[in-house]
């Protein structure tokens, strides 16, 4: 198997999303998350509503090992990209 340039380094950090200086943002997201909620409004603005029309046309639901990768395109993000992870219904959390 061939080896990386450098191993890649998963992390949990403490500071805000924008502020985190990462390749790939990965974030869980729950079949009941609204585009309401703070956080959520925070990444669909960083992605230029990437994620509000890709839930108008059903590409993210928040189902379990549902993956939707998107451009982060805000300057004041320190990431590029953003990935959720479906994570079912927020009840099933455990």
């Amino acid at each position: 198997m061939p080896s990386l340039p450098h191993e890649p380094v998963v992390s949990s950090p403490t500071t805000p999303p924008a502020a985190a200086k990462v390749d790939l943002l990965a974030v869980p997201w729950f079949e009941d998350e609204r585009l309401t909620d703070g956080a959520s409004v925070a990444f669909d603005v960083a992605t230029a509503g990437a994620i509000g029309r890709a839930r108008a046309r059903g590409e993210v639901s928040g189902r379990r090992e549902e993956l939707f990768f998107t451009d982060i395109v805000a300057d004041e993000w320190q990431a590029s990209r953003l990935l959720l992870i479906g994570a079912g219904p927020r009840s099933g959390l455990n």
